[in-house]
């Protein structure tokens, strides 16, 4: 009996997170099940039109913070 193919394990077959074994068996019933191939393109898709995520903050950000930082570095000093 095959066990199921969650779309936990699709995820992390498709950022190249699962074991070897794991990768195996899901590219095999990936040919099998069209159910699941349906599944692993939705997937696909969805992480395709994710926004990118930015790995650094705004200026803007980065300004507000060092300022609010200043203002309660004051405030500290006259207490």
């Amino acid at each position: 009996m095959q066990r199921s193919i969650t779309k936990n394990q699709l995820l992390q077959f498709i950022y190249s997170e699962s074991s070897e074994t794991e990768t195996v068996r899901i590219t095999e019933a990936l040919y099998v099940d069209s159910y699941l191939n349906d599944t692993y393109k939705e997937l696909k898709t969805a992480i395709q039109r994710l926004p990118r995520l930015r790995k650094n903050p705004a200026n803007k950000t980065l300004q507000s913070i060092l300022s609010y930082s200043r203002k309660r570095k004051i405030k500290s000093a006259l207490l």
